[in-house]
């Protein structure tokens, strides 16, 4: 389950390993920003990818 601190999503790593494809759905649903935590302690960050309308190579 997704916590809330404040106004930041934060998750331990053990769970978002076990549900890391549901929580990338939510990701993409919401567009917010989810912190996973390791030991009570930020590690990563995981936001919405930006849509392009053109490739960034060539």
């Amino acid at each position: 389950m997704v916590n809330y601190t404040g106004q930041m999503k934060v998750i331990n790593a053990s769970e978002f390993k076990a549900k890391c494809l549901a929580i990338f759905d939510e990701i993409a649903k919401t567009g917010e920003t989810i912190t996973i935590l390791k030991h009570g302690k930020p590690i990563a960050q995981i936001s919405p990818a930006v849509q392009r309308d053109t490739p960034c190579l060539g």
